[in-house]
């Protein structure tokens, strides 16, 4: 019954299963016009973190709010407007150190070294270094860029670094640089810096868990200890807003340092 009113409703098959494994493990047996604040409590508390709370009363209230709409329970039933408000903590990058880049870079086996030279020299994600294809290196007149295809089908041309126009034209292909899916390579890349004394999120070692993402924004925090500019930041990184780009700013270390140690410092105090 619910899943034809889902389908009058044209939702998609992916969110009715969604929404209905969500039930199963809120109400087990009861109805939900049967389920109260306590018993979303108790489901809410069996999170680990703040994090997974905050995403799990999330979805309780777009289940909950679906019910509503589709008439499974009463409009006055709102057992979830009690669940708290919970703010998912700031998310802080994990840039890998530039020893491990250059190691990485270096020492990796390939195709995974070059991978990492995509990452830690122009920012690329796993999903961006996937579908990469040889025309997408242009000449202008200042020299090189890379066209780059990256989420929600976002399209930008950043200046290429020297080292990847000479990995890029030493392919000499047109087509896709690598037939490989980017879960794979995240996989395969992370196995590549546990080999080489890289914690990351699977070895178990205590400290940062560091993945194939903490190469991109290893180059995050490079540019913005080079440039001190966060516009220029946040469109080579192709954030949608600086306000994600200025997380980096809190890893660039030293810098307030040596503003504040040099402001004004040319007045005679004598």
């Amino acid at each position: 019954l619910l899943r034809r009113r889902y389908e009058i409703a044209g939702w998609s098959r992916a969110k009715f299963m969604q929404d209905f494994s969500m039930l199963r493990e809120i109400c087990g047996e009861k109805h939900p016009a049967q389920v109260f604040l306590q018993d979303l409590e108790a489901q809410v508390i069996k999170r680990e973190n703040q994090a997974g709370r905050a995403d799990y009363i999330s979805r309780i209230k777009s289940v909950f709010n679906s019910l509503r709409m589709l008439g499974v329970i009463p409009l006055d039933h709102r057992p979830d407007d009690g669940l708290p408000k919970l703010k998912a903590p700031r998310y802080s990058p994990r840039p890998i150190s530039k020893e491990q880049a250059i190691m990485l870079m270096i020492t990796a086996r390939e195709p995974m070294r070059e991978w990492f030279m995509f990452a830690c020299l122009a920012g690329l994600r796993a999903c961006e270094v996937a579908k990469l294809e040889g025309s997408w290196l242009e000449k202008h007149a200042d020299g090189y860029f890379l066209r780059i295809f990256g989420k929600g089908n976002t399209e930008i041309v950043i200046p290429c670094h020297p080292k990847l126009v000479e990995l890029i034209q030493s392919k000499n292909v047109l087509g896709r640089l690598y037939h490989i899916d980017p879960n794979w390579l995240s996989r395969n890349a992370c196995a590549e810096m546990r080999r080489l004394g890289i914690a990351t999120r699977r070895n178990g070692v205590s400290g940062p868990k560091l993945s194939f993402h903490s190469c991109r924004h290893f180059f995050a925090t490079q540019i913005l200890a080079s440039c001190q500019n966060l516009i220029t930041t946040q469109r080579l990184m192709r954030h949608a807003s600086p306000t994600v780009t200025a997380r980096y700013a809190d890893l660039v270390s030293g810098e307030e340092r040596k503003i504040v140690d040099g402001f004004l410092s040319d007045i005679d105090w004598a």
